[in-house]
């Protein structure tokens, strides 16, 4: 029995499979309309790009954002990607432009409250409630 709630605990925190997903191709599109916003309103995107990695003390030449394990990394991104993909879906990509971790610019939009709002009620609620 502790085998089988082991494996539900690990394969429920360690994967990367939110509920829902865009098509690799509707991701696509919904990034090139990002692109397009960013050059639209002419932002930043020469800066680096921050990550979050985990620590490594043996190489000082790595820079870090945070002491995050591997599994608390695999979450983080795997809510960014699922925000991502909501914006694009309602086709909000001003909001967009913060969870598009490759092209997000150093001086984006603040996300739109309807948009978190929208998105809490979307994977928070029960399938059909509206």
């Amino acid at each position: 029995m502790a085998g089988l709630f082991q494996s539900r605990f690990q394969s429920r925190f360690l994967s990367v499979n939110p509920y829902y997903r865009l098509t690799v191709e509707q991701r696509a599109q919904g990034l090139a309309q990002i692109k397009q916003q960013i050059i639209k309103h002419e932002l930043n995107t020469t800066a680096p790009k921050i990550r979050i990695i985990r620590k490594n003390n043996k190489d000082a030449t790595t820079v870090s954002t945070n002491r995050a394990a591997e599994v608390s990394i695999s979450r983080y991104e795997t809510v960014w990607r699922a925000v991502l993909d909501f914006c694009i879906e309602i086709s909000d990509y001003d909001s967009a432009m913060l969870f598009a971790r490759d092209h997000c610019p150093t001086d984006p939009f603040p996300m739109s409250a309807a948009m978190a709002i929208s998105c809490l009620r979307f994977h928070v609620q029960e399938k059909g409630l509206s």
